[in-house]
């Protein structure tokens, strides 16, 4: 009886300790400031209404996750501390996969820009927007890091770390960089280079075409 009544104790301290820890559980370690968030929803509205205007006026289709990105904003769902800590370890996983292929799609970029720079084309002559967009390219993928390093950086110091802790880092490091990289690509928009391609395309069709007709004209 004795060891029944000890365990029931130990079970009713271990129940007690769970609910002390959930109760102490804050999403926000600090007071969030309004303000601040309603001007970052405004401006994150002003751009993404104006990238699903350009998309769908340049019918510019694989631009359609950056516009659907200034729609969803991440946010965690609350629920035990064990499911936080699992999710915590899932998205940290996913920031340095995420980390490892952004790299080596920068890293495609560079060598693909100094190749065409050292054994220049035609076209790349004629049509020199492409460095513009390189650069655009360049600037935003730039952005985009630091942000993921500083996501990585966050939850790898836990819900109770010195990033979380402060309101003003979210800001800076995630709210601020995402939007650049958004008005940024509202300035520089890849669907200038779809628009110069699919010249070159109707260029060509009309070349073929003129050289067949020239090719019926010179038989006997």
């Amino acid at each position: 009886m004795y060891i029944s009544v000890r365990q029931e104790s130990q079970h009713d301290q271990a129940q007690g300790g769970q609910a002390q820890d959930a109760s102490s559980f804050k999403l926000y370690h600090y007071d969030p400031t309004i303000a601040g968030a309603v001007v970052m929803l405004l401006l994150f509205l002003i751009t993404t209404a104006l990238h699903f205007w350009q998309l769908f006026r340049a019918r510019c289709w694989f631009i359609l996750p950056l516009a659907i990105g200034g729609i969803c904003g991440g946010y965690q769902a609350s629920g035990t501390l064990d499911a936080m800590d699992t999710g915590s370890k899932i998205i940290i996983g996913g920031l340095f996969v995420q980390l490892l292929f952004f790299g080596v799609f920068i890293v495609v970029a560079v060598a693909f820009d100094l190749a065409i720079r050292k054994n220049p084309t035609t076209q790349s002559q004629i049509h020199t927007v492409w460095q513009k967009h390189m650069w655009a390219l360049y600037i935003g993928s730039a952005l985009i890091m630091v942000r993921s390093v500083f996501r990585a950086i966050e939850y790898l110091q836990g819900f109770n770390g010195y990033l979380l802790r402060h309101e003003a880092y979210l800001y800076i490091f995630d709210a601020v960089l995402m939007f650049l990289v958004m008005a940024l690509f509202n300035y520089v928009h890849p669907s200038e280079v779809v628009a110069l391609i699919a010249q070159d395309e109707r260029d060509y069709k009309m070349r073929a075409l003129h050289l067949h007709h020239e090719r019926l004209r010179s038989d006997p």
